[in-house]
């Protein structure tokens, strides 16, 4: 499984018409899928400053675009199965950085295990959208398990000429339509999604 690849962009040549519509903001998911870090992702001790190695990750995905510049990991909160309230030691939004994207934020640090997931998680500081509304008191109690593996939580559908999406689209296409899962998603033996997956959704 990748565990950082939460987004997968599917083409369709179906008619269709986008509607904007005002979504109110809260945690979709938290995902406590990654008990304990490999040692080899170096890419993630880059973006942390520091080895993560042996850490546990989480991503929370929201139902709005998060700020870049206001994600921090003392905006975080989470409370282990303990009781424990636990400031991570990494937040981040990559890989998800593109114009369309920045609805998950990976949270890194020692949240549990398997055996004693966390029991929730909560925005304590000053964490923003992107029109810069303050999401400070969301909170999401429903932790899913690594062994539920990850499930689609969002679907957004774009014209293929919105912004963002420049030569991502072939010419027949009329809608493009944005997926977000709670956690990695690959093809068979960790390949990229591909036509085979993108066939399969309905």
């Amino acid at each position: 499984m990748k565990p950082l690849a939460t987004a997968a962009l599917l083409v369709f040549a179906v008619a269709a018409s986008a509607q904007e519509t005002e979504v109110e903001a809260r945690i979709l998911s938290a995902y406590h899928g990654l008990d304990q870090l490999p040692e080899t992702l170096l890419g993630l001790a880059l973006i942390c400053g520091r080895l993560v190695g042996g850490q546990d990750g989480m991503p929370v995905v929201f139902s709005i675009q998060v700020d870049a510049r206001t994600v921090s990991a003392d905006a975080f909160a989470v409370e282990t199965s303990s009781g424990t309230r636990v400031t991570p030691l990494c937040a981040t939004l990559r890989p998800a950085m593109e114009s369309l994207e920045r609805r998950t934020v990976l949270l890194i640090g020692p949240f549990g295990s398997a055996a004693s997931p966390p029991l929730g998680v909560e925005v304590v500081r000053q964490l923003r959208d992107v029109h810069g509304n303050p999401l400070a008191g969301l909170r999401s109690e429903a932790i899913t398990a690594l062994a539920a593996g990850p499930s689609l939580v969002f679907a957004e559908r774009f014209a293929p000429s919105a912004p963002g999406l420049e030569e991502e689209c072939p010419e027949e296409a009329a809608q493009a339509i944005l997926l977000t899962w709670e956690g990695g998603v690959t093809g068979p033996q960790g390949a990229d999604l591909a036509e085979a997956q993108r066939e399969a959704v309905s």
